[in-house]
C-alpha cells in the first residue's frame, strides 16, 4: 500500500543527499514522498525525483572554523531552531489535512539527526517516525564518548565514570543550547520540558537507522533500543543529470598524467582559501597533480589562473573519481569519508567541526587515514602518500563496504515496515500550537 512519506533534513549537501536518495527509492516503490530542505538543495532533490520543499528562507550561512559543535557555532543552532518551528508547522498542516480526508492514512516521518521537528511531531501528533543518523557521533554514547573538538575523554578514565561525565557535560554545555527553542515550542504545545536532548530525546522510540556499518560505529550498550545499523549509503550525485554531466576537460586532465590528489573542504565551508593555498603548496613541492573541489572559485588563488598540474571543479561525483586518485584530503565529513573508504583511497582528514573529530578518531583507530589539526599539513600529506602499509589496508578494507545503494534499499525497507505497522485510521486533527 502506498504511503505518504515526509522527509525532513538539515545541513549541507552531504547531509541532504543521502535522504534525497532514500526518498528517490521510496518514490520508485510507489510512495508519495516530499522532502523539506534548504533552498540551496531543492534543485538537486527535485532532479533525483523527489518533491522538494524549502524549509529555510536562504542557504546556510558561512560556517566559521570552530572546534565546538555547539557553543561556538551559534549560526548552526539558529538554523536548527528555525527548522524546528517551520518544520513542525509544515508537518502539523499535513497531519491535519490527512485527518480531514476520509480514508487517508497519516503521514510517515523520516528525519535526519538535527531535524528536530520530526521527533516533536512524533511525540505531539502521534505520527510514526524513523530517525536517520549518518554518523556514529549522533548516537552520543557516554561509554565511548566522542571528542568534542579538541576535548577528548582520556582513555584511562574508568568506564563506570564516563556516563557521569557525559551527563554533566550534556546538562551544562549542550542542553542550554539545544533545548532552548525546543522547550519554548513544547510549552506552546502543552508539552513538558525535556532534557538530554542529544543523548536521549531526539531518537525515535520506533526506529533509529544508522547509515554506517558496525565496524565503523561500534554499537554501544547505551544506544537507543530501536537502533539498527545498515551500512554507508554511498549516496553520490551520479543520478543527478546536472552534477554528473559529462566533463571532457576533467576527463582530459585525469588522463594526462599521474592520479591527482583530491582536495575537498566540504560543501558548507566558505572560508577555504588557506586550505587551498596549502594544497597547492604541498603539491607544487612534491611534484603532484591536484584536483580542487569548491564552488567558490575565488577561494583558489583568489580566482587567478592555475598551473597545468591543477584543476578546479565545483563538484564531481566522488565514487568514480576517487578510484582514479592518489589520495583524498578533506575535513572528515561522513559522506566524503565513506566514498574514500569504498574506493580504497588513502585519506588525510583535517577536522574542524561537528562530527569530523569523531570520524577522524574512528578512521585512525582502523589504520585507514591520517589526521592533522595543523594549518601547515603538507608534511602529513607527504607521510600519507609514502605509507605503503596504509595504502594496502585501504585497498583491502574497501571490500567491506556494501555496494552503492544497498544500505538505502534496506533503509527503504525499514521505512515501509514502519508505515505498515502504523497504517491504521487517519491521524487526529492536529494543530501547530
Amino acid at each position: 500500500m502506498a504511503a505518504d512519506i515526509l522527509i525532513l533534513t538539515f545541513g549541507s549537501l552531504g547531509d541532504v543527499l543521502p535522504l534525497a536518495a532514500l526518498g528517490g527509492r521510496l518514490v520508485r516503490r510507489g510512495h508519495r514522498v516530499r522532502l523539506w530542505c534548504g533552498e540551496l538543495h531543492r534543485p538537486m532533490v527535485a532532479r533525483l525525483g523527489v518533491e522538494a520543499l524549502a524549509l529555510e528562507p536562504s542557504p546556510l550561512p558561512a560556517l566559521a572554523v570552530q572546534a565546538s559543535p555547539v557553543k561556538q557555532s551559534p549560526q548552526m543552532w539558529r538554523r536548527v531552531e528555525e527548522g524546528l518551528q517551520a518544520g513542525y508547522a509544515a508537518i502539523a498542516a499535513e497531519a491535519d489535512a490527512a485527518a480531514r480526508t476520509p480514508g487517508r492514512a497519516p503521514p510517515v516521518l523520516v528525519a535526519s539527526s538535527f531535524a528536530l521537528a520530526g521527533r516533536l511531531a512524533q511525540e505531539r501528533l502521534g505520527l510514526p517516525l524513523a530517525t536517520v543518523h549518518l554518523s556514529p557521533m549522533c548516537l552520543a554514547s557516554f561509554l565511548d564518548p566522542p571528542p568534542i573538538g579538541d576535548l577528548v575523554v582520556p582513555g584511562w578514565m574508568p568506564r563506570p565514570l564516563r556516563p557521569l561525565l557525559g551527563r554533566t557535560m550534556e546538562r551544562w554545555l549542550f542542553d542550554p543550547v539545544t533545548a532552548r527553542a525546543l522547550n519554548a515550542l513544547r510549552r506552546d504545545l502543552g508539552l513538558p520540558p525535556v532534557r538530554h536532548v542529544l543523548s536521549r530525546w531526539l531518537h525515535s522510540p520506533q526506529a533509529v537507522l544508522g547509515l554506517f556499518p558496525d565496524w565503523f560505529g561500534w554499537p554501544q550498550p547505551d544506544w537507543p533500543a530501536a537502533t539498527r545499523l545498515l551500512d554507508f549509503p554511498l549516496a553520490d550525485a551520479c543520478d543527478d543529470p546536472v552534477l554528473a554531466a559529462p566533463d571532457p576537460a576533467l576527463e582530459a586532465f585525469l588522463a594526462a598524467g599521474a592520479p591527482p590528489v583530491v582536495f575537498y573542504p566540504g560543501s558548507a565551508r566558505r572560508q577555504a582559501g588557506p586550505f587551498f593555498d596549502e594544497a597547492l603548496r604541498a603539491c607544487e613541492r612534491g611534484g603532484r597533480r591536484a584536483l580542487l573541489l569548491t564552488r567558490y572559485r575565488e577561494h583558489v588563488r583568489a580566482g587567478a589562473a592555475l598551473p597545468a598540474w591543477a584543476l578546479q571543479r565545483d563538484y564531481v561525483p566522488l565514487g568514480p573519481l576517487l578510484r582514479r586518485s592518489a589520495a583524498l584530503v578533506h575535513c572528515g565529513g561522513i559522506g566524503t569519508l565513506a566514498q574514500g573508504l569504498a574506493a580504497g583511497c588513502p585519506q588525510l582528514l583535517l577536522p574542524y567541526t561537528f562530527d569530523h573529530f569523531d570520524n577522524a578518531r574512528r578512521l585512525r583507530r582502523l589504520g585507514l587515514a591520517r589526521a592533522s589539526r595543523r594549518a601547515d599539513w603538507g608534511g602529513e600529506l607527504d607521510a600519507l602518500l609514502a605509507d605503503r602499509a596504509l595504502h594496502a589496508r585501504c585497498q583491502a578494507d574497501a571490500g567491506r563496504i556494501a555496494p552503492p545503494g544497498d544500505a538505502l534499499e534496506r533503509a527503504a525497507d525499514a521505512v515501509e515496515r514502519l508505515a505498515g505497522q502504523h497504517a491504521g485510521p487517519p491521524a487526529a486533527t492536529a494543530t501547530a500550537g
